[in-house]
């Protein structure tokens, strides 16, 4: 009950670990705390959760899907890279940071409607402008459709999505 930060590369690698529920205390989660948890298809993220280090869900290949608490300030797209199972990141009503539209299962950052990182079966709102560097980077992705509002793309956006067929 007095546990408030998971330290970095804390469960980093952790190959049999399938359900994590972290108790409503931890505030901090650390750099690659999960990385490289292959069999990690169940997690449950505080609520207070307001510091997630980078690339903590990195190489998790079978987590299916994860809520990412409002509290929540900063996802890069480094977080889920490796995860080609990912097929749902939802956020609860009330971020200020990421859009929460029902429907587009991606990180939107609202200030500068940058798409930071989708999964299997996003859709891209028609108010985003610009998808980051490795957003679908490993994403069992078969097609896109990217609005004409986006005007720019980062380095790798699609990087080793092996089964993508068509973008339009």
């Amino acid at each position: 009950d007095t546990l408030t930060v998971l330290s970095d590369s804390m469960f980093a690698d952790c190959e049999h670990l399938e359900s994590v529920e972290i108790p409503q205390t931890v505030t901090e989660i650390g750099r690659y705390a999960f990385r490289g948890c292959a069999s990690l298809t169940n997690i449950k993220l505080p609520k207070n959760l307001i510091k997630l280090g980078g690339d903590a869900f990195k190489k998790c290949s079978s987590l299916k899907a994860i809520e990412i608490p409002a509290g929540v300030q900063k996802i890069s797209s480094g977080h889920f890279e490796g995860c080609p199972s990912l097929a749902s990141i939802t956020f609860p009503d009330g971020s200020e940071v990421f859009d929460t539209a029902e429907g587009v299962n991606s990180v939107i950052e609202k200030a500068s409607s940058k798409l930071v990182r989708g999964c299997n079966g996003t859709v891209i709102p028609e108010f985003v402008t610009s998808i980051e560097g490795s957003a679908f980077c490993d994403s069992v992705l078969s097609n896109l459709t990217i609005p004409k509002s986006v005007s720019r793309m980062g380095y790798g956006s699609f990087r080793r999505c092996t089964i993508l067929e068509s973008i339009s």
